[in-house]
């Protein structure tokens, strides 16, 4: 016999859902707020050392900012387009923003107009590599959180349980390559839409203010205003999507579990639209459902959900077995959703992977001997002689935590003289360190790569920074371990980080 018949019960307790889940979302918008703002105050700096290196009184005119780079101006241009190609090689920036760097690079002749906006794109490009891989997380997440919340509050609702087997990746890889909206466009290509949207804001208005004769601050305004029109864009695209794979991920699960009709449930507060007043209550069958139609989200930042709709409860439980031999489980009220996941959701085996070679010198664990050698804050951190500490904050930072976590004498060393060629980041404590700041295990591979040619002729070791990223460590070890073991190199170290911490610490020896 059912526990609960009234709909009331239904509407609330899939309302609760929804908005625990969404809180995740929110934390989502919030991230990107911070990597906007950081962004918007990185262009704002990059604009104003321009007026103030090209201009007299803080004024330009469009000739002045047609004019070529001069030479000493065009080689600084080149290393910073430069670090502008290794980052977007350990990060698979967009493959045409990359065609468009090396062009650059090659280029004699460039105008100063022409190499800001390179450099105010390269923001854009990072910050939207960033979006996507936000908007990526959140909605994997927000799918599964949906269909386990779902098929939780349906059985415990009815108080009888039965055996579901696990989503596969597969499954979620598909929702997500799948557009929804009458613009058929997928998230990616909207986060691909609103970057152009900003750069050719930005660049319009940087333009204009050069023809109008502005100062550098009502520049800075007018670009500081696209910034926020295009991370009020990026809010909209994270709740809006989230919501999207929120509801198909109920969908999917009604599905699986024999739900034949569900309601609509919207939240009623001085923010609730009419079409989501009306739509409150109705009742469709699943085979009906079709978000933006018959199912939410109806409109961007929709907060509506939909709840499984029962005409008769009695004997639900018998009908919706699905075990195996006919039997069903009670599950208590108090039952959590972790407490029934574990007895009800059959993880599916994965598939037998084909054995790996043996690898050769393999990566040994040093954290041990780096925490008792260590001495936090003793030693120097010092830069070498003309060292431009405001094109290397990351790797200040890196040095500074060094310092402060394993002590020892620190020079952050100069980049050579020739264009092109890449040296190592630090000399700690006598040997060349380099510092990669990366993501995936693809880019893994080939910032390892890069590195151990850069610390060859005195190896100390590599440091792999995946910042506020969540990582398969087993992944990368795996990665790492194949690339070391084709190099020429018979001893150095590799630093894992973290969200600020050493997650690993490795030394590999031939």
């Amino acid at each position: 016999m059912a526990r609960q018949s009234n709909a009331a019960y239904w509407a609330q307790r899939f309302k609760n859902m929804e908005e625990a889940l969404l809180d995740r979302s929110y934390t989502y918008v919030e991230n990107l707020e911070a990597q906007f703002n950081a962004a918007q105050a990185e262009v704002e700096k990059q604009i104003a050392l321009w007026y103030q290196r090209f201009a007299d009184n803080n004024e330009i005119t469009l000739a002045d900012a047609k004019r070529l780079l001069t030479k000493g101006e065009l080689a600084e241009f080149k290393w910073s387009v430069a670090e502008y190609i290794a980052y977007g090689q350990q990060n698979a920036l967009d493959g045409a923003w990359m065609k468009q760097l090396e062009n650059a690079s090659a280029r004699v002749h460039i105008s100063r107009l022409e190499a800001i906006k390179l450099q105010l794109q390269q923001q854009a490009e990072l910050l939207y590599s960033n979006q996507l891989d936000y908007i990526d997380r959140a909605a994997r997440q927000m799918y599964e959180g949906s269909y386990y919340h779902t098929a939780f509050e349906v059985q415990r609702g009815l108080g009888v349980g039965w055996t579901m087997h696990a989503i596969n990746e597969n499954t979620i890889t598909k929702v997500l390559s799948r557009p929804w909206t009458a613009d058929n466009q997928t998230f990616r290509d909207r986060c691909w839409t609103n970057k152009q949207s900003l750069v050719n804001a930005v660049n319009t208005q940087l333009t204009q203010m050069i023809i109008r004769g502005e100062a550098p601050d009502r520049a800075i305004s007018a670009i500081t205003h696209q910034f926020g029109v295009a991370r009020s864009k990026a809010g909209r695209l994270v709740m809006t999507e989230s919501a999207y794979f929120a509801s198909v991920g109920q969908k999917d699960c009604y599905g699986a579990l024999g739900v034949e009709h569900y309601q609509i449930v919207a939240s009623f507060d001085h923010e609730t639209c009419g079409l989501c007043a009306d739509m409150d209550g109705k009742v469709f069958k699943v085979s009906e459902y079709q978000p933006g139609l018959t199912a939410n989200p109806f409109h961007p930042w929709c907060r509506c959900c939909t709840c499984p709709y029962f005409e008769d409860v009695a004997d639900l439980g018998r009908r919706f077995v699905r075990n195996p031999d006919g039997t069903t489980a009670h599950i208590p009220a108090r039952t959590s959703f972790e407490e029934w996941k574990k007895g009800f959701v059959q993880q599916t085996a994965p598939a037998p992977l084909r054995a790996a070679p043996a690898v050769k010198g393999p990566l040994i664990d040093v954290a041990n001997e780096y925490r008792k050698t260590a001495t936090p804050g003793q030693g120097a951190v010092e830069y070498d002689t003309g060292y431009k500490p405001g094109k290397h904050q990351e790797e200040i930072k890196i040095a500074n935590w060094l310092h402060d976590t394993y002590g020892g004498d620190i020079r952050l060393l100069n980049e050579a003289d020739e264009f092109g060629v890449k040296m190592p980041d630090f000399e700690w404590r006598g040997r060349l360190w380099e510092l990669k700041t990366t993501s995936t295990a693809n880019a893994t591979d080939n910032a390892v790569r890069k590195a151990i040619k850069q610390i060859q002729d005195n190896p100390g070791g590599i440091i792999l920074d995946y910042g506020d990223r969540d990582i398969d460590i087993d992944a990368l070890l795996s990665v790492i371990g194949k690339r070391v073991v084709r190099c020429d190199l018979k001893s150095f170290d590799i630093l894992i980080l973290s969200r600020g911490k050493a997650v690993k610490v490795l030394r590999h020896k031939k």
